[in-house]
């Protein structure tokens, strides 16, 4: 019999009940980390990586990071129940590549055979053999971008962030990997003492910031080791949230302890901040995806398109400033403005056409 850390309950919480578990707005949150990302993109695709403007790269980047690890902790979260829900890994892995490979495949052809031979234009060596192969084989590993490395001419060479098709990409495959790590550790009675160890570790990893470099053989078993820690902190956080639902009270009083605390931290020891962020930070979130009044607002109807704006927004921000060049003067705000509604239109044709069949398909089998 499956051992549950979350047995002894404390007061009924929306997270911790069947009746209420999927009444949330973490497709809203999703849609709006995704916004979130696109406008930290916008800094270097408008200021450009080497700008004089280096506070607002800065904020770009705090603001891409902060939101990906939002993103980490709520998939910990929702495939700790995935896994919970399933019969086995075999089925589990199944809903995984569903629900991550269709959308990443398509883009990767779309970018492979349209993006790359229509921004190249004359210059456009055309592709041999060995390019498709590489491209293939990046898309199974998730670390391809639709573009051959080696011969190409260099893409988007007049823009102020050039040679980058899409920077979104690198997420994907540690994502998946995480994935991975749910059947490895298994169901046993051990298992939130190894997801709590997975967390301590990683945690303290990442906020001491001492990052082994990474030896080329594990380069290419999981990619680069140093995004590693602070990745792998907050999906395993997500999981240990979900682990310990019913033991965890869903209160504004913990809510404003955990503001105050967040906002002490940014204002007394800066350095440590990001520490109070993945405890404290984490339960907000969920609170947040749960709070009862947001709930009335309709926020799915229209559909899911977070992964595809994700999937797509780079390349459409790079496209718009390759196509009108007053956006580089703009600043990151404009192109925010602009790419926005485009990356949403493609994210909700993304989810109708696509994901929402490949999971409707998936549930008929």
């Amino acid at each position: 019999m499956r051992s549950d850390p979350s047995s002894i309950a404390a007061a009924p919480t929306p997270w911790a009940q069947e009746s209420t578990f999927e009444r949330n707005i973490f497709g809203a949150i999703r849609l709006f980390l995704a916004l979130m990302v696109l406008l930290s993109h916008s800094f270097p695709l408008t200021l450009g990586v080497e700008s004089s403007n280096s506070t607002g790269l800065l904020f770009g980047e705090r603001l891409g990071n902060s939101a990906v690890n939002c993103f980490f902790a709520i998939s910990g979260f929702l495939v700790g129940r995935s896994w919970e829900r399933s019969e086995g890994s075999r089925q589990y892995l199944m809903k995984r590549i569903v629900r991550i490979y269709p959308s990443f495949v398509v883009l990767i052809a779309l970018q492979f055979f349209v993006v790359v031979p229509l921004i190249l234009g004359d210059q456009f060596p055309g592709y041999s053999p060995r390019d498709f192969f590489s491209v293939v084989l990046g898309m199974l590993k998730l670390t391809s971008s639709g573009l051959p490395s080696g011969h190409f001419p260099k893409l988007f060479p007049g823009n102020p962030y050039p040679g980058e098709l899409n920077a979104s990409l690198w997420t994907i495959r540690y994502e998946f990997i995480c994935y991975l790590l749910l059947p490895l550790v298994g169901r046993g009675r051990w298992r939130v003492w190894i997801w709590g160890g997975v967390c301590c570790l990683s945690s303290m990893v990442y906020l001491s910031e001492l990052v082994p470099s990474t030896p080329p053989t594990v380069s290419m078993l999981i990619g680069d080791i140093r995004p590693w820690p602070r990745l792998l902190s907050w999906f395993s956080g997500g999981v240990l949230f979900y682990e310990y639902r019913r033991r965890i009270p869903h209160s504004p009083w913990l809510a404003s302890a955990a503001l105050v605390t967040i906002l002490l931290f940014q204002v007394l020891w800066r350095s440590a901040v990001d520490g109070a962020l993945l405890i404290c930070g984490t339960y907000l979130l969920f609170l947040i995806a749960y709070l009862p009044f947001l709930q009335r607002f309709a926020f799915g109807q229209l559909g899911d398109p977070s992964y595809g704006i994700y999937l797509y927004g780079f390349p459409i921000q790079q496209l718009i400033v390759t196509v009108w060049n007053p956006i580089r003067t703009g600043g990151p705000y404009l192109l925010l403005l602009i790419a926005a509604p485009i990356a949403l239109l493609v994210g909700l044709a993304n989810w109708h056409l696509l994901e929402k069949r490949m999971l409707r398909h998936r549930r008929q089998k």
